[in-house]
């Protein structure tokens, strides 16, 4: 492949990343779900569902609507006495965090996994609860 080929190629390749990136929001700061419709849900289950690889996964109606934070276990193969096949799970759980920016719910898996866009959702910044002193 010649070099004007080559660059032609490259360039193209930029533009098409440069195309479907979306931008990033600015400060983004942790956030709850306000009153989440079954199309929210629905969103929600798909991007967590391709954040861990796509896996179906199974979310409660409440999940992220008290707290910013969402915990993802791994559902564990049972018996017919619903007793876990391979006994006591030592994996440790997938973490993600709904966060607020720039007026947009972004879903970010923890650490410091890329933020993902829920389009459909509308958040509230989440109130830090204080901690009275201990007397």
């Amino acid at each position: 492949m010649n070099t004007l080929t080559r660059g032609i190629l490259y360039l193209s390749w930029l533009l098409l990343a440069g195309c479907s990136a979306r931008a990033l929001p600015g400060a983004l700061e942790p956030a709850r779900l306000q009153a989440p419709s079954a199309d929210v849900r629905a969103e929600l289950v798909q991007v967590v569902s391709e954040a861990l690889g796509g896996v179906p996964v199974t979310l409660g109606e409440q999940a992220l609507t008290n707290s910013s934070i969402l915990v993802v276990e791994r559902a564990e193969p049972r018996d017919l006495q619903q007793r876990p096949l391979s006994g006591r799970s030592l994996e440790v759980p997938v973490r993600f965090q709904l966060l607020l920016g720039d007026g947009q719910c972004w879903l970010r898996r923890l650490p410091d996994g890329p933020p993902r866009l829920l389009g459909q959702a509308r958040c509230v910044r989440e109130e830090v609860l204080e901690q009275e002193p201990s007397h």
